[in-house]
Parts: structure tokens; sequence; C-alpha cells
């Protein structure tokens, strides 16, 4: 799941997967901004199957590829 989260993170910013570690919060680092946050839930949510309510979803739950995983994950356990 990592992987992909780590794929659609480089489409959506423009990054190489170089560039980032799976606990680098990307708000820190300048990768991500309010609308990249709302391409990258819509992309996670079609991809994953989940619901990723902005609204429901703290930034911190999407700040770096380990969270995300760990959201979808807590998420699809849920559904």
């Amino acid at each position: 799941m990592q992987q992909r989260i780590s794929e659609i993170i480089t489409e959506i910013c423009g990054l190489e997967a170089d560039d980032f570690t799976p606990d680098l919060d990307l708000f820190e680092a300048g990768f991500l901004d309010s609308f990249g946050t709302l391409q990258l839930l819509v992309k996670l949510s079609e991809e994953f199957g989940v619901e990723l309510d902005p609204g429901d979803i703290a930034r911190e739950e999407v700040s770096c590829v380990e969270r995300i995983a760990a959201t979808i994950s807590k998420k699809k356990g849920s559904a």
C-alpha cells in the first residue's frame, strides 16, 4: 500500500520517488498544500475504495506516507 501511495504522491506533487521518504512530513517539506491535499484525498479514495472526506480528515492523518497508509487501513477496517 505504501508503494502505491508514494506513486500517487509523485503524480500529484510532481516529485520523484527519491524526493521523499515514508516518514517525511509532506506539508513541512512544502510538497503538499490545500489544493494538493484535496487532489490526494480524491485519488486515494478512488484507488483504495474508502471515503476520505476532507472535512473529516486531520492534516496529521495525511502528512506522510506512513500516516496515510494507517488512515486508509483504519477506514477500511471501519467499513
